[in-house]
């Protein structure tokens, strides 16, 4: 099975003395040995990834019931885990077949258009009434 190192090119000397780090600072290493462009931009991306982690676990802990947590968190976890694997599986083939910068691109419209969908279906109507309370 070829992993996602070797398909932008990681030099094996490099890999192994960066794989106990975080994967942001293994982007941010690789991209200072230079492979191009796209090591660096994920490396940024990484940094906002727990931001997201705050209002989740607030929100988890102030919307649901007591007895409903212990539930909820083991379905999230199950989710992200689950999630993170499948991409991770999918990544080294997909970046083989169209291109390291298609799948970022892709990626990050996925994103994009999450984001956008969670605030037109779910949260558009309070963030204008939270506006209009707030005036």
């Amino acid at each position: 099975m070829i992993g996602v190192a070797q398909v932008i090119g990681m030099k094996p000397t490099l890999r192994s003395a960066l794989s106990g780090l975080p994967a942001s600072a293994n982007a941010s290493a690789t991209n200072c040995v230079g492979r191009n462009w796209a090591t660096a931009a994920a490396a940024v991306a990484a940094i906002g990834g727990p931001m997201a982690d705050i209002p989740v676990a607030v929100l988890r802990q102030t919307a649901l019931p007591v007895s409903d947590i212990p539930a909820a968190m083991r379905a999230y976890m199950v989710c992200s885990s689950g999630g993170a694997l499948v991409a991770l599986l999918i990544a080294p083939t997909l970046i083989l077949h169209v291109g390291l910068f298609a799948v970022t691109l892709g990626c990050g419209v996925i994103i994009v258009a999450t984001g956008v969908g969670g605030l037109l279906l779910l949260g558009w109507g309070d963030l204008e009434t939270s506006a209009s309370e707030s005036d």
